[in-house]
């Protein structure tokens, strides 16, 4: 078993790298505040690795960019969710109910409702989107 280094706090500067590295790879924002998570997720990354901690690799990472694709890919892997259920966080699916689909069909009566899901694990997303729309507006034709 490999035991994480202590934590040590993420600077500001590398905080800010990893939220680019981020919004750029996978399309995510992670917002100020969140140096916790952004600690605590890399935290277990930089022993697999064997940095002394989190900011030696996110140093590696910003520094010598292109030298170690597979540790950007698990760093971003490592702050991402990764997982997935039917209709998981409920907030996005009220809005597209109470708000996003009865704007789009007023703004544009009779004309299909193109949806496209991206980022979903195993498709639960896609499938809880289809059953809302189904659901609440069964005469909305959806491709």
């Amino acid at each position: 078993m490999i035991t994480p280094p202590a934590a040590d706090a993420i600077t500001p500067q590398n905080f800010h790298f990893m939220q680019e590295v981020l919004r750029q790879d996978a399309a995510i924002v992670i917002e100020a505040g969140k140096e916790y998570l952004v600690e605590s997720r890399l935290n277990t990354l930089a022993a697999r690795y064997r940095f002394s901690g989190v900011n030696q690799l996110v140093d590696t990472l910003r520094l010598a960019p292109g030298t170690s694709p597979r540790l950007r890919l698990d760093s971003v892997d490592a702050l991402t969710t990764n997982e997935t259920y039917f209709f998981r966080d409920l907030d996005p699916f009220d809005a597209l109910r109470d708000h996003l689909i009865p704007q789009y069909r007023q703004q544009h009566p009779g004309q299909p409702l193109h949806i496209w899901s991206a980022a979903s694990s195993t498709g639960q997303e896609a499938y809880s989107i289809s059953m809302l729309v189904s659901e609440h507006f069964p005469d909305l034709p959806v491709t």
